[in-house]
């Protein structure tokens, strides 16, 4: 529809304005109260001796969010974890200002609710179960530097936690790090774990147009830290609450500039849901893509989510695939010699856990280059990976990056009917038939069959109906539509397509809000324009994306609606 490709060309438009009028970058990123909190902390002693808060307007703005409860949460985010990490770096900044002389004459009061919080929030805390960055060494360090100020919260394994940090510790290390040609490290994306125990004046060469790993907190920790004042580091925290002026004075989000991740994710799920190239706005597409290639070039073929910071799998993947959407196709030879390793694909190099959702999307980057056999060992072994661990999984297949159960299911459908469909062409024939006809169409159909089973009364999916994981399951849908075996109960499939596109309709001009918090960093958050983009293309999608004989032309496939009813009793495939 017209009103779709208008929808997509805005959107895109929209985010090259973005880009240009932040002189260089941009990040539609939600706000973050938890590196609100340590901007406040920021104080610099003026020649005088005297001391001032550096940005004002970022304590006012924890101030004036503090809740009934004492307890601090972003706008739309109910969870538990985020409401105690951000209430700890609240009360550390409301502290300090209250030691150092506050004008602000309830702050004991409030400082006392907060604490009364934690104290009972902490106490059932299953910290083990917290699934955050560098969540293993920002704790520790907030709860001694709360201790410094008076305050113990009793947390349940508090010894095994801190036994985790020190072996986290004693493997960064600092003296590496202090070196000129050091490797940039992902710890530079969290110095404020590092606060008091590390020399920051010696990190200064890691700083990259102000900011250390296009972090606001980390940046803040470096500044809070130096012995001599860093004027181009204050300019990127002010830079970043004036981007951020739209959420509010004062708020920042928990990255700036997040350039690469809105660009690549935007246009690869518009690009992949059934738009047409030539009909799509041509000025912003090649600027996109001569932003991603330049960014490309000067990192020798890996990246992270914007220039300058650690390079991931996650990131180079989305930004290679984009530019083969656009004509514009970028080598991806680095980042299979960067990030392949005997069974998957990383996301970073020696990380611990590996990621459902990065091995999607690397392969299907590797899928959609124009002659996947030549990356046929790297696609097979992708495939085999993604597909075993929901094989083995009795549950829903979940993920460190993100939230919310449907993004994992989203790309797993992409990559897979993608497989199937280039399989039928003549490609890929060192793929098994256990693995063609047996697992990936099983997948497919657990993932369905969930979907299906979980769909809300308006249509919508997610615990509060939220436009962002409606698109994703809209989406998966529309994929795996696809598989011959669907055919009968088609109906089924059809009606719950309809119901979440006529959720998802509204939104397509409405403001989008973070009603729901899905993408995992410090902090929950959202992406704005990422989360647009899936509406658009939900709407969008054709359904189904492949016709069924396209996957299995002789209809040889293993009866999974056979085995029950998906009217009667989908759980038992779940």
């Amino acid at each position: 529809m017209d009103s779709y490709y208008e929808a997509a060309n805005a959107l895109l438009k929209d985010m090259v304005e973005w880009y240009d009028a932040g002189l260089g970058g941009f990040s539609t990123w939600s706000p973050s109260i938890y590196d609100t909190a340590w901007v406040s902390l920021v104080s610099r002693t003026m020649p005088n001796g005297s001391m001032h808060w550096v940005f004002p307007e970022c304590f006012q703005f924890i101030y004036d969010h503090q809740l009934e409860d004492g307890s601090w949460r972003a706008p739309g985010c109910s969870n538990f974890d985020d409401s105690i990490i951000n209430t700890l770096a609240c009360l550390l900044s409301f502290k300090r200002h209250e030691t150092r002389g506050s004008e602000y004459t309830d702050l004991p009061q409030r400082i006392e609710k907060a604490a009364s919080f934690l104290r009972g929030a902490t106490r059932s805390w299953n910290v083990e179960a917290v699934e955050r960055i560098a969540f293993e060494v920002i704790l520790p360090r907030l709860l001694e530097l709360l201790e410094s100020e008076g305050f113990h919260f009793d947390i349940p394994n508090r010894d095994t936690l801190y036994e985790i940090y020190a072996r986290k510790l004693k493997k960064i290390d600092f003296e590496s790090l202090y070196k000129p040609d050091a490797v940039r490290s992902g710890a530079l994306h969290s110095l404020e774990a590092f606060a008091g125990i590390c020399d920051f004046d010696r990190l200064a060469h890691h700083k990259r147009n102000g900011n250390f790993f296009a972090s606001p907190a980390s940046t803040a920790a470096y500044l809070m830290s130096v012995s001599v004042w860093d004027e181009e580091a204050e300019n990127y925290l002010r830079h970043v609450i004036e981007q951020y002026k739209v959420y509010g004075n004062g708020v920042v989000g928990c990255a700036w500039p997040t350039t690469v991740m809105d660009f690549s994710w935007s246009v690869c799920n518009i690009m992949e849901s059934g738009f047409k190239l030539d009909k799509l706005d041509k000025h912003s597409l090649t600027r996109i893509g001569d932003i991603l290639h330049s960014y490309l070039t000067s990192e020798n073929g890996i990246i992270g989510f914007a220039p300058n910071v650690t390079p991931d799998a996650d990131d180079t993947s989305k930004a290679l695939a984009t530019l083969l959407h656009i004509g514009n196709p970028f080598p991806l030879d680095n980042m299979i010699e960067a990030f392949e390793v005997s069974t998957h694909f990383q996301c970073y190099q020696h990380e611990r856990n590996p990621s459902v959702t990065v091995n999607c999307n690397v392969l299907m980057t590797l899928l959609h280059y124009p002659d996947p056999n030549k990356y046929s060992k790297q696609i097979l072994k992708a495939s085999e990976f993604v597909i075993n661990e929901y094989w083995n999984s009795n549950r829903v297949v979940e993920d460190k990056w993100h939230a919310s159960p449907w993004y994992p299911g989203l790309v797993a459908t992409r990559a897979m009917t993608k497989l199937l469909h280039l399989h039928t062409q003549g490609y890929l024939k060192d793929a098994s038939e256990n693995l063609v006809r047996v697992k990936i169409p099983a997948v497919l159909f657990k993932i369905l069959s969930t979907i299906l089973q979980t769909q809300n009364d308006d249509g919508s999916w997610g615990i509060n109906g939220n436009p962002e994981e409606t698109a994703y399951c809209v989406l998966s849908l529309a994929r795996v539509s696809s598989l011959p075996h669907v055919a009968s109960f088609r109906d089924q499939v059809d009606a719950s397509i309809a119901a979440g596109r006529r959720y998802l309709e509204p939104w397509l001009t409405r403001k989008l809000e973070a009603n729901a918090l899905v993408w995992l960093e410090k902090v929950l958050y959202y992406v704005e324009r990422i989360c647009r983009s899936s509406v658009i293309a939900a709407l969008n999608a054709p359904v189904p994306t492949y016709s069924p004989e396209t996957l299995f032309p002789d209809g040889n496939i293993s009866r999974f609606d056979r085995l029950f009813s998906v009217t009667e009793d989908l759980r038992k495939f779940t």
